[in-house]
């Protein structure tokens, strides 16, 4: 007797839902530990392989006992060349309960698979398997697919073959292919398969789905993506995850808004609205508009649903390929928006030459000169005192000369590009330095909307790395983040509110611009309303006016093209409307996180925007 077709559909029917549900993407390193009756559950919504930036934890603390406890949370990840420490203190009180989020740094040759450690009432157990659990895959782009529900199952493994299926045609192996990453230890060794040369087998990866209540409120983990897609059917995050994205986006990041309504959703939030304007639109095709948005782009595009037509796919594609390799300033090994910046500190070099002589006259001295001395006293046992002595006093002679002759405060050479948006008083700023501290400096401590990242080394077992963050309160970087006597080379990323501004406007037949920056212009254009460029050749002091001439100076020769990744359509090869370009004498629009360093040869730009109405 066969079988009813009806029922043979539903069992298939069932059959195709379970394998759905098992193939859905689930969040990623959760772990949970009980140590003297409290409870602490560790989460993350991140991809599980990263290869630059940071990535988020959600950490919640419940205290199931009748006493108050004081709960050490140590987040701990690496081994031998570089390794990563962060700690974290939270008080409880009986039956009390208690969350909060923190970051932690991303490596770029080895997984990020952290181990927490937890003491509490004097005991201690440890939780590991946290983060980044894989090897880094190089040339994988990751995408993050934000919205209010899951996705339907298997649309995410569509939308991850759709998308390299486009970026074949642009992805190139790196040059030099990396060899496999071998790491030693007692044990033996280990080999990570995912750093080996050749292409990976997904280009582009839509690497998980992330909720909208279940995003950071900060903006360093969005670093280590290299897309974020909003569906914009369920609207927008909470306005503080929402701040954030649009601070990853104004610090180089791409931000796709797709679905229906996605032109009103974006237009609805304050901090994205703004770079919805004609003069900052990039490329349009088939209502699929780019946008530059500080120093990153804002995509917008009505759909049924995101990511569900080609325009979508190839624009997404050219926003994190096209022109630059990697469009973040974050550095990584794909290198990095400052990777091509010469930055160089002088003065570091010891004096050979001199240090030299030191040694041949040490030389002279503990040799002929002493032996001639003592035999001149008879008393050989004078050997035994005067050689350790003269060793002493020459090793902290030649000490001391080296230290000074390198110097003994912090200085560093810098190149600053930020965006100063004077309609939502809101700069942007990206600092590339070389940074040298001749004696211990105290912890950088970073304010609200700044981040530093060091370079990123060839992952070397000869590289020595120790990071130590402090989240107890606040935050606090130190170890290698500020090396002593060792010269570091860091990306420093600073989005923030400012007051500072310029003024541009007609007198008469004459245009004229007032500073108002806190420091000197060195040279200033401005792209008027009518497309004619304006500019000044003269330094323009802070608090004075500058009388302005029609043609374009010389403000830098990639000040405009570095800050704004993409030029505006109507832009022609330079600024949009009502914008302007300068080169300033120094920067406060960057963070320096409590540490002032001497500028040596730095060198500062600028690009700001004006209202269209106050623009001339």
């Amino acid at each position: 007797m066969r079988a009813d077709p009806s029922r043979r559909r539903a069992r298939l029917a069932a059959l195709a839902l379970c394998l759905a549900c098992l193939c859905a993407p689930s969040a990623r390193a959760n772990g949970q530990i009980q140590v003297a009756d409290v409870t602490v559950s560790v989460r993350t919504p991140w991809p599980d392989a990263l290869d630059h930036g940071a990535l988020p934890f959600f950490v919640e603390v419940a205290n199931g006992s009748k006493d108050s406890r004081d709960v050490d949370l140590v987040f701990t990840n690496g081994f031998g060349s570089r390794t990563t420490h962060l700690e974290k203190r939270i008080a409880l009180g009986p039956g009390e309960r208690g969350s909060f989020e923190v970051f932690v740094p991303v490596n770029s040759w080895s997984p990020s698979d952290y181990v927490l450690d937890v003491r509490a009432g004097g005991e201690r157990d440890r939780l590991s398997g946290l983060g980044a659990v894989k090897p880094p895959e190089q040339g994988v782009r990751n995408v993050l697919v934000v919205a209010g529900s899951a996705p339907r199952a298997g649309l995410t493994d569509g939308w991850t073959n759709d998308l390299s299926t486009e970026a074949v045609g642009r992805w190139t192996p790196p040059s030099p292919p990396p060899a496999g990453v071998v790491y030693s230890r007692r044990l033996g060794s280990i080999t990570y398969p995912g750093m080996v040369a050749g292409p990976p087998p997904a280009h582009v990866v839509v690497a998980t789905f992330v909720p909208l209540e279940d995003l950071p409120h900060r903006e360093e983990p969005y670093a280590s993506i290299d897309a974020v897609v909003i569906d914009a059917r369920d609207g927008l995050p909470v306005p503080d995850a929402t701040a954030a994205i649009a601070a990853f986006a104004r610090t180089g990041g791409v931000v796709a808004i797709f679905g229906a309504s996605a032109e009103r959703t974006t237009k609805s939030s304050i901090d994205l609205a703004p770079w919805m304007e004609e003069r900052f639109l990039v490329r349009g095709d088939r209502g699929m508009n780019t946008y530059a948005c500080g120093q990153g782009l804002l995509l917008v595009c009505e759909s049924a649903e995101p990511l569900d037509n080609w325009p979508q796919i190839k624009q997404l594609n050219v926003a994190i390929e096209s022109k630059k390799e990697n469009r973040s300033w974050i550095p990584g090994p794909r290198g990095g928006r400052g990777a091509s910046l010469t930055v160089h500190l002088p003065g570091l070099e010891l004096p050979v030459r001199a240090m030299a002589l030191v040694l041949i006259l040490f030389s002279l001295l503990i040799g002929p000169v002493n032996m001639y001395l003592v035999k001149r006293a008879r008393k050989p046992a004078l050997l035994l005192v005067t050689v350790p002595a003269i060793a002493i006093v020459f090793s902290i002679v030649l000490f001391a000369y080296g230290a000074l002759a390198q110097g003994l405060d912090v200085r560093a050479q810098r190149q600053t590009y930020t965006l100063l948006d004077q309609r939502t008083h809101r700069s942007s700023a990206a600092e590339v330095r070389e940074v040298f501290a001749g004696l211990s400096p105290d912890a950088l401590k970073p304010e609200a909307g700044s981040s530093l990242w060091p370079e990123v080394g060839s992952g070397s077992w000869q590289e020595q790395s120790r990071f130590a963050l402090d989240a107890t309160s606040g935050l606090e970087l130190g170890g290698d983040y500020m090396p002593v006597r060792t010269p570091v080379r860091q990306t420093l990323l600073t989005d923030r509110a400012s007051r500072a501004r310029v003024e541009v406007r007609l007198e008469g037949d004459e245009m004229v611009v007032q500073n108002a920056l806190g420091t000197s212009i060195q040279a200033f254009a401005y792209r008027a309303k009518d497309g004619r460029v304006w500019a000044s050749r003269g330094v323009i002091a802070d608090g004075a006016t500058g009388k302005l001439d029609l043609g374009i100076p010389d403000v830098g020769e990639i000040s405009e093209s570095q800050i704004l990744c993409e030029t505006a359509n109507e832009a022609d090869g330079w600024l949009p409307v009502g914008t302007y370009a300068a080169r300033l004498d120094s920067c406060a629009f960057v963070d320096h996180m409590g540490v002032e360093a001497r500028d040596v040869d730095s060198k500062h730009f600028l690009v700001g925007v004006l209202a269209l109405a106050e623009a001339p």
